[in-house]
Parts: C-alpha cells; structure tokens; sequence
C-alpha cells in the first residue's frame, strides 16, 4: 500500500466516523454497512472514470484497470457511484433521500481533502509553478470552506440543504482548482471532462439549494407578537 492509498483509506475512516457519530447506538452497525457500500460505489465509479479517460493505455493493459491500489481515480465518477448507490439505497429503503445525503454529507469532503494530499504525497497531478503546491493548497482550501459552511447556513437547517450547499462548494473548488492542474487529459469539447463535471454539479446543487431554501423560508418561524 503506497501514501496515497493509506491516505485515502485513513480519510474514508474519518468521513464514515463523522458520518455515523450522531446516529443512535443501535444503528451504528447497520450505518457502517450502508457507509461501505456507498464507499465501494465511490470506488468504483473513480476507477471506472479514469479508465476510460484513459481507455487508449487501459485497452492495451486490461489488468491494471482493476488496479485502483495504484491511483488513478477521478472525483467526477466517485460523486456519481457514490450518489446513484445512495439514490439506490435510499429508494430500496424508502428512506428521505436529502436526509440521507445530509448524513453521509461527511464522506464528500474527507474524501476530497484525502484525494489531494495523496497526490501531494506521491507527487501526482502537478499544477503551475507556486510557492504552495496546488496539492497542499486544494486541501487546505477543502478544510477552511467545509469548516465555514456550516456557519453559514440557516439552523435549523431543511433536509437536504446542507448537502447541497456542500456539493455546490465542492463543484466550485474543484473547477477552480482544475484551472491549475497541468497533466495530459483527453479534452471534450475543448474542455477536460472533468470541468464539465463541476459545472454541471455546480448547476444542479444550486437548483436544489434554491429549492430547500425557499422550503426553509416557507416554514421558518414567524414573529407573531402584537405590539
């Protein structure tokens, strides 16, 4: 197991710890199931992205394709294998699936923030010449914006608010950052896919953010003394 991989594992840790802290004792086991499923999913969709980025090596290499141990993950298919498994999940459970998403919420970021000091730690993904790798700086940048959130949304907060507000940061932060990065990708029309990702995820999180807002105001709690 090399740096990068013990990081991302020991991030995943922390983002599942996060993630069920709060949960009553008896659904603890039970959360910790669903917690590794979504993971699994997550990992997945990460390989599977950066395979077929990359299909013109991979299709000479096949086995390495299954060597996900070695990096080679992109964020855009661990965002949408980790959200169909939990769209899935919480359809086969009939559970909310914004409060479900605001629960499991922890993973995005830890993950995120795990993801970039491992290519730091191996020295993956370079960016432009600075002072501050742009490793180091997306992780601290992560930290800081998903340490301030929180702060920033109305308490108590609609379901599904927090995760979207989260996802719309994320989206912003990984397209700012993916200006800086200055590995060979396959373009889509003349832009890396992973670009187009964060806009389309900065789009859609925004819509769903404007939604549970005007819910939170719709039944926010009214002043109704007569003076």
């Amino acid at each position: 197991m090399n740096s990068y991989s013990l990081i991302l594992a020991l991030s995943a840790s922390l983002g599942l710890w996060l993630a069920i802290r709060r949960v009553p004792t008896t659904d603890i086991p039970r959360r910790i199931d669903e917690g590794f499923l979504l993971l699994a999913a997550a990992l997945v969709g990460a390989r599977l992205d950066y395979t077929l980025q990359h299909h013109a090596y991979y299709a000479q290499h096949v086995g390495e394709a299954f060597a996900f141990w070695q990096g080679g993950l992109g964020w855009l298919g661990a965002v949408f294998g980790g959200a169909l498994a939990l769209a899935v999940l919480t359809a086969f459970k009939r559970r909310s699936l914004a409060k479900e998403a605001d629960l499991f919420l922890p993973l995005l970021p830890t993950l995120a923030i795990g993801a970039w000091l491992g290519c730091w730690s191996v020295g993956t993904a370079p960016g432009a010449d600075s002072l501050i790798p742009l490793q180091l700086l997306a992780a601290v940048s992560f930290i800081a914006g998903f340490l301030t959130l929180p702060r920033l949304l109305p308490q108590p907060a609609p379901a599904g608010l927090y995760a979207s507000a989260a996802f719309a940061l994320f989206a912003v932060l990984q397209f700012g950052f993916d200006f800086r990065r200055v590995d060979s990708r396959p373009p889509f029309l003349h832009m890396p896919v992973d670009r187009w990702g964060a806009l389309f995820l900065l789009i859609f999180s925004l819509g769903v953010l404007v939604w549970r807002v005007l819910a939170w105001w719709q039944t926010r709690p009214t002043d109704t003394h007569q003076h």
